[in-house]
C-alpha cells in the first residue's frame, strides 16, 4: 500500500479544489443577491423621484394655457413676467422670419 500514496494525495488535493471552488461559489452567489437587492431599492428610490417630479402638473390641458398652482409657483421664484417683458419684444422678429421660411418651403 504504501506505493500508492500519491492517490491518497490526487483526493486530497481534489477535494480541496472542490471545497474552494464550493465556497466561491457560495461567496459569489451571496454578493450577487446583494447587488441585485441594492440595485432593486435604488430602482424603486428613482421611480418614486420621477413619479413626484413628472406627475405634478405645471399647466392645465384647457386652451389657452392655464397655470396650475404649481405652474405659478415657478413662475414666480423664477422671474417669468419679468423675463418676458425684457425678452417679448425680440420674439416677434424670429417668429415673422420664420413665417416667411415656412411659406418658402410650402407648409
Amino acid at each position: 500500500m504504501e506505493e500508492y500514496w500519491w492517490i491518497g494525495l490526487i483526493v486530497t488535493f481534489n477535494l480541496a479544489v472542490l471545497i474552494a471552488v464550493l465556497t466561491w461559489g457560495f461567496i459569489a452567489a451571496s454578493w450577487k443577491g446583494k447587488v441585485e437587492e441594492f440595485m432593486k431599492n435604488t430602482n424603486d428610490k428613482l421611480n418614486a423621484i420621477c413619479d413626484h417630479i413628472f406627475n405634478e402638473k405645471t399647466t392645465t390641458s384647457e386652451s389657452p394655457v392655464r397655470l396650475t398652482d404649481l405652474g405659478r409657483a415657478i413662475s414666480t421664484e423664477v422671474g417669468v413676467r419679468a423675463w418676458a417683458k425684457d425678452n417679448a419684444p425680440t420674439f416677434l422678429p424670429k417668429v415673422k422670419s420664420l413665417l416667411k421660411s415656412l411659406k418658402f418651403m410650402n407648409l
